[in-house]
């Protein structure tokens, strides 16, 4: 797993690259979450938010930009963005003030670790929360740290 100081020297040398991908993201129009293991998608289904589906390996431009319903210079965009930053995933919430790299994740759903660079436009709902190094604290068999990264940006450690 990377050290926050790690991934705070990554995101100062790639600021700009973090910043393109979550402008990109937080106007896609289809898809919230793009990934350089799977495709995902979201189809209508008797779920109000619809049904999540995924094609496990790694995505080629032509199949995220069909699911996408992007262009392919955009969906390899994407992918060249995700390799270039070191990030498995980039995936936004529902009312697009959150954006999260995923930048380790290990484990499965039920019980793992996974360690983000996230944008907030709320960050002031981290506070308390907040932690000099994601690393600091007690041992625990769950838990959510942040460490303040840069303005709106943070490092987060979720683990169960």
């Amino acid at each position: 797993m990377p050290t926050d100081a790690e991934l705070r020297a990554r995101f100062r040398a790639e600021r700009s690259g973090f910043e393109a991908l979550r402008r990109a993201i937080l106007v896609e129009p289809v898809l919230f979450e793009i990934r350089r293991d799977a495709l995902v998608w979201t189809e209508p289904c008797e779920w109000k938010h619809g049904c999540q589906r995924w094609v496990d390996g790694r995505p080629t431009a032509a199949a995220l930009a069909r699911v996408g319903r992007m262009s392919e210079r955009r969906a390899q965009t994407y992918l060249d963005g995700l390799d270039h930053l070191g990030a498995l995933v980039v995936v936004r919430d529902a009312r697009r003030d959150r954006v999260d790299f995923w930048m380790h994740v290990q484990g499965i759903v039920p019980s793992g670790a996974s360690k983000s660079i996230v944008w907030s436009a709320t960050p002031e709902s981290d506070r308390a929360l907040l932690v000099a190094d994601t690393a600091e604290g007690p041992p625990s068999a769950h838990g959510h740290r942040v460490a303040p990264l840069d303005d709106e940006w943070r490092i987060e450690l979720e683990w169960n």
